[in-house]
Protein backbone atom coordinates (compact mmCIF):
# COMPACT_ATOMS: atom_id res chain seq x y z
CA UNK A 1 0.00 0.00 0.00
CA UNK A 2 1.45 3.39 -0.93
CA UNK A 3 2.23 5.98 1.75
CA UNK A 4 -0.46 8.22 0.26
CA UNK A 5 -3.15 5.54 0.58
CA UNK A 6 -2.02 4.59 4.08
CA UNK A 7 -2.08 8.25 5.15
CA UNK A 8 -5.59 8.73 3.75
CA UNK A 9 -6.94 5.61 5.45
CA UNK A 10 -5.45 6.83 8.74
CA UNK A 11 -6.90 10.32 8.15
CA UNK A 12 -10.36 8.90 7.36
CA UNK A 13 -10.28 6.80 10.54
CA UNK A 14 -9.25 9.72 12.73
CA UNK A 15 -11.95 11.91 11.24
CA UNK A 16 -14.57 9.30 11.97
CA UNK A 17 -13.45 9.24 15.62
CA UNK A 18 -13.40 13.02 15.97
CA UNK A 19 -16.48 14.93 17.03
CA UNK A 20 -17.82 16.70 13.94
CA UNK A 21 -19.01 20.15 14.87
CA UNK A 22 -18.56 21.97 11.54
CA UNK A 23 -21.36 21.88 8.97
CA UNK A 24 -19.04 20.37 6.32
CA UNK A 25 -17.06 18.01 8.56
CA UNK A 26 -16.88 14.42 7.44
CA UNK A 27 -16.25 12.06 4.56
CA UNK A 28 -17.53 13.04 1.11
CA UNK A 29 -17.46 11.21 -2.23
CA UNK A 30 -17.86 12.86 -5.57
CA UNK A 31 -17.28 13.12 -9.28
CA UNK A 32 -16.00 15.84 -11.51
CA UNK A 33 -16.33 16.18 -15.26
CA UNK A 34 -13.20 16.24 -17.35
CA UNK A 35 -15.04 18.59 -19.71
CA UNK A 36 -17.59 21.37 -19.33
CA UNK A 37 -20.48 19.01 -18.36
CA UNK A 38 -21.10 15.61 -16.82
CA UNK A 39 -21.22 12.74 -19.33
CA UNK A 40 -21.64 8.99 -19.00
CA UNK A 41 -17.95 8.31 -19.67
CA UNK A 42 -15.76 11.31 -18.83
CA UNK A 43 -16.24 11.68 -15.07
CA UNK A 44 -13.54 11.22 -12.42
CA UNK A 45 -14.30 9.78 -8.98
CA UNK A 46 -12.74 11.02 -5.74
CA UNK A 47 -13.05 10.96 -1.93
CA UNK A 48 -12.60 13.89 0.44
CA UNK A 49 -12.34 14.41 4.19
CA UNK A 50 -13.33 17.95 5.20
CA UNK A 51 -12.95 19.76 8.51
CA UNK A 52 -14.22 23.25 9.23
CA UNK A 53 -13.76 25.74 12.00
CA UNK A 54 -15.85 28.87 11.70
CA UNK A 55 -15.84 29.75 8.01
CA UNK A 56 -12.40 28.16 7.36
CA UNK A 57 -12.29 24.76 5.62
CA UNK A 58 -9.43 22.31 5.20
CA UNK A 59 -9.26 18.79 3.92
CA UNK A 60 -7.57 16.05 2.00
CA UNK A 61 -8.60 14.48 -1.32
CA UNK A 62 -7.65 11.41 -3.34
CA UNK A 63 -8.87 10.84 -6.87
CA UNK A 64 -8.50 8.26 -9.59
CA UNK A 65 -5.43 9.04 -11.69
CA UNK A 66 -6.55 10.01 -15.20
CA UNK A 67 -3.61 12.30 -16.04
CA UNK A 68 -0.05 13.01 -14.91
CA UNK A 69 3.42 12.11 -16.08
CA UNK A 70 4.13 9.32 -13.58
CA UNK A 71 2.08 6.26 -12.59
CA UNK A 72 0.46 6.53 -9.15
CA UNK A 73 -2.16 4.70 -7.09
CA UNK A 74 -4.16 7.92 -7.05
CA UNK A 75 -3.67 11.66 -7.11
CA UNK A 76 -3.63 13.34 -3.72
CA UNK A 77 -4.41 16.96 -2.93
CA UNK A 78 -4.83 19.33 -0.02
CA UNK A 79 -7.96 21.47 0.16
CA UNK A 80 -8.33 24.87 1.79
CA UNK A 81 -10.99 27.53 1.59
CA UNK A 82 -14.00 29.21 3.14
CA UNK A 83 -17.76 28.92 3.44
CA UNK A 84 -19.95 32.02 3.43
CA UNK A 85 -23.66 31.29 3.87
CA UNK A 86 -24.08 28.26 1.57
CA UNK A 87 -21.27 29.15 -0.87
CA UNK A 88 -18.07 27.12 -0.57
CA UNK A 89 -14.85 28.33 -2.22
CA UNK A 90 -11.95 25.86 -2.19
CA UNK A 91 -8.47 25.58 -3.68
CA UNK A 92 -7.33 22.05 -4.46
CA UNK A 93 -3.51 21.84 -4.51
CA UNK A 94 -2.18 18.57 -5.91
CA UNK A 95 0.65 17.11 -3.79
CA UNK A 96 2.97 15.92 -6.59
CA UNK A 97 1.74 12.32 -6.74
CA UNK A 98 1.66 11.15 -10.34
CA UNK A 99 3.82 14.15 -11.25
CA UNK A 100 0.84 16.51 -10.76
CA UNK A 101 1.32 19.69 -8.70
CA UNK A 102 -0.97 22.44 -10.00
CA UNK A 103 -3.96 24.08 -8.27
CA UNK A 104 -7.67 23.97 -9.13
CA UNK A 105 -10.37 26.35 -7.87
CA UNK A 106 -13.77 25.01 -6.77
CA UNK A 107 -16.93 27.15 -6.42
CA UNK A 108 -19.67 25.09 -4.79
CA UNK A 109 -23.14 25.48 -3.32
CA UNK A 110 -23.98 23.55 -0.16
CA UNK A 111 -27.43 22.05 0.26
CA UNK A 112 -28.61 20.12 3.28
CA UNK A 113 -30.79 17.16 2.40
CA UNK A 114 -32.73 14.37 4.00
CA UNK A 115 -30.99 11.04 4.50
CA UNK A 116 -31.60 8.53 1.75
CA UNK A 117 -33.21 5.18 2.40
CA UNK A 118 -29.95 3.28 1.83
CA UNK A 119 -28.36 4.85 4.96
CA UNK A 120 -25.09 5.40 3.08
CA UNK A 121 -25.49 9.00 1.93
CA UNK A 122 -26.88 11.51 4.41
CA UNK A 123 -28.45 13.79 1.77
CA UNK A 124 -26.03 16.73 2.03
CA UNK A 125 -24.54 17.85 -1.28
CA UNK A 126 -21.93 20.23 -2.65
CA UNK A 127 -22.52 21.12 -6.29
CA UNK A 128 -20.78 23.55 -8.61
CA UNK A 129 -17.81 24.14 -10.86
CA UNK A 130 -14.05 23.58 -10.92
CA UNK A 131 -11.74 25.79 -12.95
CA UNK A 132 -8.07 26.42 -13.64
CA UNK A 133 -8.60 29.31 -16.06
CA UNK A 134 -11.37 30.68 -18.29
CA UNK A 135 -11.06 27.80 -20.79
CA UNK A 136 -10.24 24.90 -18.45
CA UNK A 137 -13.31 24.16 -16.34
CA UNK A 138 -15.99 21.60 -15.58
CA UNK A 139 -18.68 20.46 -13.16
CA UNK A 140 -18.21 18.89 -9.72
CA UNK A 141 -20.63 17.22 -7.30
CA UNK A 142 -20.04 15.72 -3.84
CA UNK A 143 -22.24 13.77 -1.42
CA UNK A 144 -21.55 13.36 2.30
CA UNK A 145 -21.34 9.78 3.58
CA UNK A 146 -22.79 8.88 6.97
Amino acid sequence: MSRLMYGLFLWFGLCQLAHADGVLDGLWVGIYSSGPQFTETDNVGFSVVLESQGDAISGRLIEVQTFGGEPATGLGAALSGTMTNDVVSLIKKYDGSGGVNHSVHLQLSYSEGDPTSDDLVDGDMLDGEWFIDAKTRGQVRLFRLQ
